[in-house]
């Protein structure tokens, strides 16, 4: 949970979701070190903090596809 600020007033099962979303395994949360991830898994784990905040709108600069 270290690698989701929000992680707080989110429950399991939205994290779950979001990180489902994002092509993550929920077994990401108990990795200890992010910069351990490779590059793929650090952008999909910050697209996931992204939607864990539920925004109405989200620009990204790069397309979700060139994501592994």
């Amino acid at each position: 949970r270290d690698n989701f600020p929000d992680a707080a007033a989110a429950n399991d099962l939205e994290l779950g979701r979001v990180l489902a979303q994002v092509g993550l395994s929920p077994s990401l949360l108990d990795h200890p070190d992010p910069h351990q991830l490779c590059v793929s898994e650090q952008k999909a784990l910050n697209l996931a903090r992204a939607l864990l905040r539920k925004p109405d709108l989200l620009l990204i600069d790069e397309p979700p596809p060139s994501l592994d």
